[in-house]
């Protein structure tokens, strides 16, 4: 609820459904997920949150406004969970069938995070991150660097002795953007929704073909970008994990025993 750019955005309305609601229905169409909790800090204007998701049934769990990770850690400890799906709470297009197919990649790898957005191939709004819960723990307890604890799993990404897998669509739609950062995005989603209503269960590929027949909808937030990490070049996001990885060593030398 305390977003900077949107405040309160996870649960402004679409055809009179919050934005959270019509994410966690789609995402319950999953077959391969076995649980879904919702994380949110406990800062009081996440009480309405709290309290809407779980009047729908759902599990709510409320840890630090920043540390997400801890947050993540703190719900895969409660819910004994073996493997963990992340999925943000601003992405009400997320499509369950693309996630029951990471999770089958997943389970025939030897991999303990998979991921299908870095690098992106797939519409940003559908990203989607699952790792073990042995690889959450040991990040959780290992990562140092403020942006590794707010974003979850940048420590996943580049520590070179967690084994990790790629999910890659074979057509390239990561210019588009169907996540909800801005207004502009809002404006997006709501035209979406509001074409397919009273049908909310429509697949990705859908979209993608409203995309085609009616390119003005999507002109709306065509002018925003993609999170700017993931404009960082390989060696760039390798350069500031190895910074933050010392800078961690350094600060465990000077803590006093």
């Amino acid at each position: 609820m305390g977003s900077s750019r949107l405040p309160g955005k996870v649960l402004m309305p679409i055809n009179g459904t919050p934005m959270i609601g019509l994410l966690l229905r789609r995402l319950a169409q999953s077959t391969e997920i076995d649980e879904i909790a919702v994380a949110t800090s406990s800062e009081v204007n996440n009480d309405p949150l709290h309290d809407y998701v779980t009047d729908l049934g759902y599990a709510c769990f409320r840890g630090s406004e920043h540390d997400v990770l801890s947050r993540y850690a703190m719900v895969a400890e409660a819910t004994k969970a073996d493997v963990i799906v992340r999925i943000t709470g601003d992405c009400p297009l997320v499509d369950a069938a693309v996630i029951d197919d990471m999770l089958g990649r997943f389970a025939s790898s030897n991999v303990d995070y998979l991921n299908n957005c870095d690098p992106p191939s797939f519409p940003n709004g559908l990203d989607a991150e699952i790792m073990t819960l042995d690889a959450l723990v040991m990040a959780h307890e290992n990562a140092v660097d403020q942006a590794d604890r707010e974003h979850v799993t940048p420590f996943l990404r580049w520590k070179d002795t967690v084994h990790r897998g790629q999910y890659v669509n074979e057509t390239d739609f990561s210019a588009m953007r169907w996540t909800v950062d801005e207004l502009a995005d809002f404006e997006v989603v709501k035209e979406v929704f509001g074409y397919f209503a009273p049908e909310i269960l429509f697949p990705w590929q859908a979209i993608c073909e409203l995309v085609e027949q009616q390119p003005q909808i999507f002109n709306l937030n065509a002018h925003l970008k993609r999170n700017e990490g993931m404009h960082l070049s390989e060696n760039e996001k390798k350069a500031r994990f190895a910074k933050n990885q010392r800078r961690g060593r350094e600060s465990d030398q000077k803590t006093p025993c």
